[in-house]
Formats: C-alpha cells, structure tokens, sequence
C-alpha cells in the first residue's frame, strides 16, 4: 500500500516537475526522519509481526522457537506446508509485502525449496520495539525483529546444509503486514491463521 502511495507521489512531482529536488532535498530529509522516529517511538509500546522459518531449518524449529521465547512473547504457533507447485510465487508474495526486490530471493529459492516445504510460523510480540522510519513516507523497520534474525543466522547457518546468507529465518518488519501474510495464506489455502491460539 506505502508503494503504490509513493509512486502517485513521485507521478505528482514529475508533473510538477520538481521530483528531483523534493527527492534529494526532501524526501531523506534527516530533521523528518528524525522527528518520524520519535513518534514512531511513541505510538509503538509493542508490536506483534510475524516469524517464518524455511524448510531449511525444520530439523532445528523447536531450537529457534526455544531460542525467540527467552526474550518475547510468542502468541501463535503453526506448522504449515505449501504445495510445491505454489512454493516460488507464496515466497515472491512473501517477500513482495516489505518491498523486497525479486532479486533477493533468486539466487536462493533453490536452496528454499527443500522437500518437504514444511515450515513454521510464529507471531511474536516486542515489547517496546525501537521502529524507524526509512524515508517521509514513514516506511518502517523494526531494528529488534532484524537483530534477532542475525542471531539466529548466526547460531545456526552451521546446522544447514548448503547454507547461503537468509535460508532459515524471514519475519514482517511492522504489524500491519501480518495482515498481509493473512491474506497470503487465504490466497494459497493453508489455513486461517486468526483462528490460531
């Protein structure tokens, strides 16, 4: 949704033909950002986003798990598979919801894609999560959810076979794209994962 709101904007400027300048002057402004994260500190007491982990790592799901519920809340649980034939495009959809480009998943579907595609989703809650802005329009990050995924990549890239950089863990960065793995998993007919406890 913030993309197709920034290309309308960036359409507007170009009309206006003053693009270049509010983006090199504007749009990465460090006094915007700066006062965009400090609301974003305010308005986030905690955050819940949601955690897959790739079939790579399903022989250390329960570890990771383990690993995720010492420092936060973990609120649902599921294991679910994705028919192989939906397994490329349910991991584009994935990482199209936090304007990921389709490069960075290229070179390591492959390796992804091990039978069986069974892999874990978890919500967790962060409680007091350090949310920044990436540009005016406030997209976010959420710094501990990206934190926690290089710990894990670190502990474990040594139990995966043939690992490559981002093969075990993936997560949303802010809460409303949980909705948007929702709808995903409406789309390819796993399950309704609202009705989880």
């Amino acid at each position: 949704m913030h993309n197709r709101y920034y290309s309308y904007l960036v359409k507007i400027l170009d009309i206006l033909n003053i693009k270049d300048f509010f983006v090199s002057k504007l749009l990465y402004n460090k006094v915007g950002l700066f006062c965009l994260n400090i609301i974003n500190k305010i308005r986030w007491q905690y955050v819940d986003l949601t955690i897959i982990i790739w079939p790579p790592a399903k022989n250390v799901f329960d570890e990771i798990q383990s690993d995720i519920a010492k420092e936060h809340e973990i609120l649902k649980i599921r294991e679910f598979e994705v028919a192989e034939i939906n397994f490329k495009s349910f991991v584009e959809d994935v990482y199209a919801i936090d304007h990921a480009s389709q490069n960075k998943i290229k070179n390591k579907l492959d390796e992804l894609k091990r039978n069986p595609l069974k892999m874990r989703l978890l919500i967790v809650r962060f409680l007091k999560p350090e949310i920044y802005a990436v540009d005016l329009l406030n997209r976010v990050r959420c710094r501990d959810v990206n934190n926690l995924k290089i710990n894990i990549r670190k502990k474990y890239k040594s139990k995966i076979t043939n690992y490559i950089y981002d093969l075990i863990i993936h997560s949303t960065e802010i809460d409303y794209q949980t909705n948007d793995i929702y709808n995903l998993f409406k789309k390819y007919d796993i399950y309704d994962f609202k009705k989880i406890k």
